[in-house]
């Protein structure tokens, strides 16, 4: 017979002991940024002696000391890190930012902010005459100082000013909706100049020799007469590309070179009588910055990074090392390999992120938002559809009947393929991705952002909740009872829970097929939850700049995983043997590697037994099962149940390999149950719900 014995008294000894394990395994991890993938959005280029910088939209700036080879973050006091244009005066670096200017005289190793007579405004351009510099601004104008920047004086009246250039004594101005502005006499005055200019949106200005060069969103303009009149320049460009629009412009020598939204560089050996593209090894051709340094031709892009060209831009070589820039979507591990979805199209590594190779055969590096493998095939959700792999993601090929629209999630649901969107709601393929239909019935918001499956039921995730379908997707209901926040942007789950990332109410879990849910938000700041992930027993949650949280308990309470990491916008979680990765918009990858934290949040004794229990979590009854070989058959078994604060809630004695217990009395958390027959003891953690 089995005697029963519900405890009070202190018994912590087991639970420290566990508790140091976890601790000093947890104190020995930390977060390490992987080598790459790199890349992101370069806006701006400045060269100063054997220094080049580049800025970026999100990231701030990032300096070269090889000729572009590596590149090392550069952002100290540097408060606001979009940076839009670069300029150098003497020694002194200038940063237009989106909230002021910064300057630097040491190469950019500390900016400080330069606001004598600037208003706190992006500074959308530079240059320098002489020994003045200018500086252009969208709202208010241009800007002039003549003493390195200690101070600043408003030259113009509020011109829309997008790019500066200088040609001998002559400042350009090139504004939105006005066209040309000039100057002959160091900013006194402006003057517009615009005869012959049929396109008044200019985005980039360049001077070479007696020639200008305007670059406006219908093609390429020049002028040689110093902007008196102007004629369009636009032979060799096809009509797609004199509608994309001119971004930037640079000379090199005698050479002319126009980057070109969405359709790369082009080059003129003619002073612009001809042009022809110049993009061998370019992958991505959104160029946005190009940039001169002697023989030397840089050009950024607005998601492949940076280029380099020793052949007068006959042949490009990517050189992005150090420029961890870009933005992370999404990430899948298929067991040897991890797949990275970026604003750049899919890298990928496979030694546990010491390298990374983009594998983009078949995507134009199209951004890609999902990532899912299903048998042998990987889906990849891409703003303008679903791309198919069979070839472990060496060529891709665009799925028909999929195409236009922003793909959020992929998954297998029995055996159809399901891919939620951000307008059109749910798409179904029956035969592994060859043809696609929607599946929206009982669906009262379209913006399908997340999708899991457990057990017979398929969920997703939208901007109205969380919708269950039990017949293939032919049908949906809504299961939000308990929702508070029914902005969903993802879900997990396990085999006994579900899990629901929201928008600013933290984690729900429902462990009853989604028919209510609770919420378990203990520990996680009010932030919106943009990835969650599950290995074992042990829930990992990616915020908006909260950085990465896991809970060991089923959610009850959550701790921060921030050692090394900053705080981040994760997009993306996942495990990968031993290490979690983590996807972050515009910072690259993060890597956190300790097996004792991640598999096994509680470590068993050297002499430990095997001890299972079930169902875990448990609401009235626990099950529990000890191999014979653990324990000698017939001498009794001591197991003590202890909770979170290491306080002994039951103890009893007992023979039987399995048996059940009943724990309706116990309050919900977590608990350690401990099997010790003389030296032999084992530990396990279950938890107790409701």
């Amino acid at each position: 017979m089995t005697k029963w014995y519900i405890l009070s008294s202190s018994f912590k000894t087991l639970w420290m002991f566990v508790f140091f394990l976890f601790t000093i395994a947890t104190s020995r991890a930390q977060w390490v940024k992987t080598n790459g993938p790199y890349g992101g959005n370069v806006a701006s280029y400045v060269v100063s002696g054997d220094y080049l910088f580049a800025g970026t939209y999100i990231n701030g700036v990032f300096r070269s000391m090889d000729n572009g080879d590596t590149w090392t973050q550069i952002n100290s006091g540097l408060k606001n890190l979009n940076v839009k244009s670069l300029t150098v005066n003497g020694t002194t670096i200038f940063a237009g930012t989106s909230a002021g200017l910064y300057r630097s005289n040491d190469n950019g190793n500390i900016w400080s902010l330069d606001t004598a007579g600037l208003p706190p405004r992006s500074v959308d351009a530079l240059t320098v005459s002489g020994s003045t510099i200018f500086a252009g601004n969208y709202e208010n104008g241009v800007y002039r100082s003549t003493d390195n920047g200690d101070t600043w004086k408003k030259v113009t009246t509020s011109l829309g000013v997008e790019v500066l250039t200088v040609k001998g004594t002559s400042i350009f101005a090139g504004t939105w909706n006005d066209g040309v502005y000039r100057s002959t006499d160091n900013g006194n005055t402006w003057k517009k100049a615009n005869n012959g200019l049929t396109a008044v949106n200019i985005n980039a200005l360049a001077a070479n020799g007696t020639t200008i060069f305007a670059g406006t969103n219908n093609g390429l303009f020049f002028s040689l007469d110093n902007g008196n009149s102007w004629s369009q320049s636009n032979s060799g460009l096809t009509t797609q590309s004199v509608s994309l629009g001119v971004i930037a412009l640079a000379i090199s020598g005698n050479e002319v070179y126009a980057a070109i939204s969405g359709d790369g560089l082009f080059r003129s050996t003619n002073n612009g009588d001809t042009w022809k593209p110049v993009n061998m090894g370019v992958i991505n051709l959104s160029v946005s910055a190009v940039a001169v340094k002697g023989t030397t031709l840089f050009a950024g892009t607005s998601v492949g990074g940076l280029y380099r060209s020793t052949d007068n831009g006959t042949t490009w070589k990517h050189i992005n090392t150090g420029l961890a820039d870009i933005r992370v979507y999404a990430l899948l591990n298929t067991g040897s390999t991890i797949f990275a979805g970026t604003e750049g199209g899919v890298y990928y590594t496979s030694d546990q992120g010491n390298s990374w190779r983009q594998t983009n055969t078949g995507l134009q590096e199209v951004p890609i938002l999902s990532l899912s493998k299903i048998g042998t095939t990987i889906f990849a959700g891409a703003i303008s559809g679903i791309y198919r792999s069979k070839d472990s993601g060496n060529i891709w090929t665009q799925v028909k009947y999929a195409m236009d629209m922003n793909v959020m999630a992929i998954t297998e649901y029995n055996t159809s393929v399901f891919a939620g969107t951000d307008m059109v709601g749910i798409l179904r393929s029956n035969d592994n991705g060859n043809k696609w239909g929607s599946v929206n019935i009982g669906l009262t918001d379209m913006h399908a952002f997340a999708l899991t499956v457990r057990g017979t039921a398929i969920f997703a995730g939208t901007y109205n909740g969380i919708f269950r379908s039990t017949d293939n997707g032919n049908n949906w209901i809504q299961v939000s009872n308990g929702l508070k926040d029914k902005r969903v942007y993802t879900l997990t789950s396990n085999s006994t829970s579900i899990f629901a990332g929201t928008e600013s109410s933290g984690v729900f879990r429902s462990i009853d097929d989604g028919d209510t849910w609770t919420q378990v938000s203990t520990g996680l700041p009010i932030v919106p939850i943009r990835a969650l992930t599950i290995s074992g027993t042990t829930l990992y949650a990616g915020t908006f700049k909260g950085g990465v949280f896991r809970t060991i308990n089923n959610g009850e309470t959550w701790s921060q995983l921030d050692t090394g990491l900053t705080r981040s916008i994760v997009t993306s979680l996942s495990i990968n043997g031993t290490a979690l990765y983590a996807g972050t918009f515009n910072e690259g990858i993060w890597k956190y590697e300790n097996p004792s934290s991640i598999n096994t949040p509680i470590q068993e004794y050297p002499t430990a037994a095997h001890i299972t229990c079930y169902p875990n979590p448990a609401s009235s009854s626990l099950s529990v099962n000890i191999p014979y070989q653990s324990f000698t058959p017939s001498l009794p078994v001591t197991y003590i149940i202890s909770n979170l604060l290491g306080m002994k809630v039951m103890q009893f004695d007992h023979t039987e390999s399995e048996f059940t217990i009943p724990i309706n009395s116990f309050a919900i958390g977590m608990y350690t149950l401990v099997a010790r027959q003389g030296d032999v003891r084992s530990a396990i953690v279950f938890y107790v719900t409701r």
